[in-house]
């Protein structure tokens, strides 16, 4: 059986990262969006995206 690797050597430099992943939702979101990633750093966005924070609320 012959593995697809979709970036080549780019996604092996991932595997440390994504190996550290615990959340399953995280990894569920790789394992989708894979398929339509145009680049690697375009996949590690996923689970490095900062989050911004909330606007505060108008009084």
């Amino acid at each position: 059986m012959r593995s697809k690797m979709k970036f080549g050597a780019a996604a092996l430099e991932l595997m440390p990262e994504i190996r550290q992943i615990r959340d399953p939702g995280v990894l569920a979101k790789i394992l989708t969006r894979i398929e339509t990633a145009a680049t690697p750093d375009a996949l590690s966005r996923i689970w490095t995206r900062k989050r911004r924070p909330k606007a505060a609320k108008p009084e």
